[in-house]
């Protein structure tokens, strides 16, 4: 995955947990999460700071965490 579309979570407020693969962040456009608060997104251990610093992906950096931490 390279990219998100626009919304793609658009009114999902229970999704809780986002695993993301990919080792450099894909492209979000808009609120990607918008109405959702709860979700912790899990990223690769080593691509952490990447995430939290992408564009689209900072608005969210609090819920970003390593794949290390996921207990699911």
């Amino acid at each position: 995955m390279t990219a998100l579309g626009n919304d793609p979570f658009y009114n999902c407020i229970r999704l809780a947990t986002i695993i993301a693969l990919p080792t450099s962040p894909p492209t979000v456009s808009g609120t990607w999460l918008r109405y959702n608060s709860i979700a912790k997104i899990y990223v690769p251990d080593n691509s952490v700071s990447a995430y939290k610093a992408a564009s689209g992906w900072s608005t969210y950096a609090s819920r970003i965490h390593g794949m290390s931490e996921y207990e699911g």
